[in-house]
């Protein structure tokens, strides 16, 4: 057994020494990259518990900007928001209206660290969401193959292309080469007609592209690089 263990920080907390006056709740940014939120309001130079990873309300400027469950979040200094502005600190965990003054973020402790989409803390707090697609040639939405789960019911065979690369990416939060999701769509036909999935600009399909009626097929979606993507069947 380790007999240097500085920490335990299982539950998310560290204590660091405040180089500042810490309140609690009011979220910090130590140095260049720790980001997290006091848990007790200390004077500067006292020891402080900061907790850097979980899910914390954090101010946003109302009439400004909603946000969506799974969109990115950045630090301004004082607010949050979409518009990369600033630190990136998270994800957002529960949908904030324009008007709301505050917004919930799975923060990540580290500024800029993103957290794979498949490790089991992201799944914990990003819902997946059945997506119900268009009996036709419509494009399947970046929303959607991030979403996880769609169905369709063709009334004849169709082809449907995916999302671009650049839009599948940009849906993921935080997204770099390596990162993946699973994508399934369910073929609720019981006449026979099938869906075959065709690539968007810059997204490479590998494995059987059709789902036959009444069966479903899934994908792992995959970023290769900058601005490419593969869906590997499964």
């Amino acid at each position: 057994m380790a007999t240097n263990l500085a920490q335990d920080d299982k539950n998310g907390v560290i204590q660091i020494v405040a180089g500042a006056t810490h309140t609690a709740g009011t979220p910090i940014k130590t140095g260049t990259a720790l980001f997290g939120v006091p848990q007790a309001s200390v004077a500067s130079g006292a020891l402080s518990a900061i907790a850097v990873i979980g899910c914390y309300d954090l101010p946003k400027t109302g009439g400004v900007e909603a946000f969506a469950v799974g969109a990115r979040v950045y630090w301004s200094g004082s607010v949050a928001n979409s518009t990369a502005t600033g630190d990136y600190i998270g994800v957002c965990t529960k949908a904030a209206l324009i008007g709301a003054t505050t917004v919930e973020v799975r923060i990540n402790g580290e500024v800029g660290q993103f957290i794979p989409p498949a490790s089991i803390e992201y799944a914990k707090h990003v819902a997946k969401s059945l997506a119900t697609l268009n009996d036709g040639t419509a494009v399947i939405a970046a929303a959607e193959i991030v979403g996880g789960l769609a169905q369709c019911t063709p009334t004849a065979s169709r082809a449907k292309a995916t999302a671009t690369a650049a839009a599948i990416i940009a849906a993921l939060p935080g997204a770099v080469t390596g990162t993946s999701c699973q994508f399934s769509i369910a073929n609720l036909s019981a006449a026979g007609d099938t869906i075959t999935v065709t690539a968007g600009a810059s997204v490479t399909l590998v494995g059987l592209a059709t789902v036959a009626s009444a069966t479903s097929g899934t994908w792992t979606v995959l970023v290769t690089g900058a601005t490419t993507v593969s869906m590997i069947r499964n």
